[in-house]
């Protein structure tokens, strides 16, 4: 929910730029305790994995780690 609403805030920023509005946009990957791993490494590396597939899926989303999408992540794990 959180994540929501700072991609939705982040969103609507217009910023203004000399004659022009300056859009702005925002990939965010997710990841919790204990769920998607145990140690800070296991996290990261989950959040990092969901961030991948946020941005090789279309940018400007959220997405939240999951095992099965990490195909679509287009860089290798360790």
């Amino acid at each position: 929910e959180r994540a929501d609403d700072l991609h939705a805030t982040i969103d609507a920023l217009n910023i203004p730029y000399r004659r022009f509005n300056l859009t702005t946009t925002i990939s965010m990957g997710l990841a919790w305790y204990p769920a998607h791993g145990n140690t800070k490494e296991d996290l990261l590396r989950a959040a990092d994995t969901a961030l991948y597939v946020a941005k090789n899926t279309g940018r400007d989303r959220v997405i939240v780690y999951d095992e099965t999408n990490t195909e679509q992540v287009g860089r290798s794990h360790p």
